[in-house]
């Protein structure tokens, strides 16, 4: 309700006391939809700091202001050194306008999103947010707006009386609602709208929650604190609590995002190890095939491959047991035996992680569950060491020196940048890949990785030089020589700026540039 009609009935004289014989002697703005005005009457300056951002679109009232030194942009200049001769309420509008005696209108239209601060004159208008254009036709038509109280007009309109009633906003509407107010014509519900109507006649100035969010309020709502009886004080008091409560709201619900993501790894991890520990557990008994093939050595022949043999534990059923016929059945019943340990050895590890990772969602839960409970800032900072693990992470990812490209199964890797090039030539590359570049002007080192036993074939070196040809400052020409030879005989000397190196035994191949 900062923006309010409302609000406004007790802002404007407000200001009128404060304003009016002063002298408009300075307009600037050096952040982005934010504009500072100040108003002398030669023993005191009065600041109006008007802001539209996303966030919260606001005017404010600092008793001083610091003006930057650069990056600072005066505007509305035709009209300094007017004095303040009047102010003035549109009726039924979120706006309001100061007349100076130099023939110039200041209109302040705090519509939200889309509002914005105007110089009139006449039919001359400069707008501080320039980029709205659609305010050049909507600038003549801030004026004044009938609502009909009357409880005639509120019976014959009863079911879409909200749209008459446009200059209540959603939180009047819950203050009439918590008072009994409902969609029927009878006039105790009139009655309460006059009720609100006289309520916020009361000069007193509340913050409030709702829906997450702390709000400006005329009205007493839910958990409410009286902020002030004057409009200027009031609204500079509302703004320090919404930036606090903005700042406390943003770094919980990073929290809360950064907490609900780690669960949910975790999760995926503990059902992921689930799944492995029933394939594992429902697997074959090898302990059992074992000894199943030691108790049939009289009928196990060297070179058999399967052993069907009845189950010792239940009577009827039978298995047919591989064998490698190759190996004695022995050694057979030796292998299944050390499946059997490998088996249990690696159920008792899924079974640790398991263990390891629930007991570290447990933990995690409890501490979302604290974060989710916590209704002070300080108590946040707590876990803000949770943020700086993940920006550090963040800083430790590296992104690597090259970009990836693939030509008949072989892998060719381009250079980014004159010092990514050393890197990838130096450190990635081995001797044995081969190693292209554009000759005589710079441009990326490419490597070709080399496969043991094979040499690389004519169709993949013309595809690396012509990646190394579009990379460089040939990009542009309709052929390119590449030199190309292997990375062992490419040396740097010492002194030698990035990128720059000395290639020995190259071949020259001419090619067309190709991304």
């Amino acid at each position: 309700m900062h923006n309010s009609y409302f609000f406004f009935k007790h802002l404007v004289p407000r200001l009128s006391a404060v304003l009016i014989g002063s002298r408009f002697i300075s307009c600037f703005s050096q952040e982005k939809d934010e504009l500072i005005l100040e108003f002398n009457d030669n023993t005191r300056s009065f600041f109006i700091r008007v802001i539209f951002s996303p966030i919260l679109s606001i005017m404010l009232f600092p008793e001083s202001f610091r003006r930057a030194r650069k990056n600072s942009a005066d505007i509305f200049q035709e009209a300094m050194m007017g004095k303040v001769i009047s102010l003035r309420l549109f009726e039924n509008e979120r706006s309001f306008s100061i007349s100076l005696d130099n023939h110039h209108d200041l209109i302040f239209k705090m519509h939200g999103a889309s509002g914005n601060v105007i110089l009139s004159s006449g039919t001359q208008h400069s707008y501080f947010r320039s980029a709205l254009k659609s305010e050049k036709q909507e600038v003549i038509h801030v004026q004044d707006r009938v609502i009909d109280w009357s409880p005639d007009y509120f019976q014959a309109h009863t079911e879409d009386i909200e749209k008459h009633y446009f200059t209540f906003g959603k939180e009047i509407w819950q203050w009439l609602h918590d008072r009994g107010y409902n969609k029927s014509a009878d006039l105790s519900n009139h009655d309460l709208v006059l009720n609100a109507l006289q309520a916020m006649g009361n000069p007193d100035f509340y913050s409030c929650h709702a829906d997450h969010k702390i709000l400006f309020s005329l009205l007493p709502l839910g958990e409410s604190k009286k902020l002030s009886s004057d409009p200027v004080d009031a609204i500079n008091h509302y703004y320090q609590l919404f930036i606090r409560d903005h700042a406390f709201l943003s770094l919980k619900q990073e929290l809360i995002r950064r907490q609900e993501f780690r669960i949910k790894n975790l999760q995926t991890q503990i059902s992921k190890n689930e799944m492995r520990l029933n394939s594992i557990s429902d697997g074959s008994d090898f302990k059992e095939w074992a000894d199943m093939i030691m108790a049939n050595l009289h009928q196990v022949s060297t070179g058999a491959d399967r052993l069907v043999s009845e189950s010792f534990y239940i009577p009827g059923k039978f298995h047919e047991i591989r064998l490698k016929p190759d190996v004695s059945p022995q050694k057979n019943a030796e292998i299944y035996y050390r499946k059997s340990r490998n088996r249990l050895q690696e159920i008792n590890r899924v079974k640790g992680w398991i263990n390891e990772s629930s007991e570290i969602l447990k933990t995690e839960t409890e501490r979302l569950k604290k974060i989710q409970d916590t209704s002070e800032i300080s108590a946040l900072k707590v876990f803000e060491p949770i943020l700086s693990e993940v920006r550090e992470k963040k800083e430790q990812v590296k992104r690597l020196p090259y970009v990836e490209h693939e030509c008949m199964g072989y892998l060719i890797l381009v250079g980014r940048s004159s010092a990514e090039n050393d890197e990838l030539t130096f450190r990635v590359a081995s001797k044995e890949d081969l190693w292209l570049h554009v000759r005589d002007v710079s441009g990326s080192h490419v490597i070709i990785r080399h496969k043991a036993g094979h040499t690389i074939p004519k169709p993949v070196i013309e595809r690396a030089a012509s990646l190394a040809a579009f990379h460089s400052k040939r990009k542009g020409e309709t052929l390119c020589p590449v030199s190309f030879t292997r990375r062992k005989y490419v040396r740097k000397r010492k002194g030698d700026p990035p990128g720059m190196v000395i290639a020995e035994r190259e071949e020259v191949i001419m090619i067309e540039p190709a991304s």
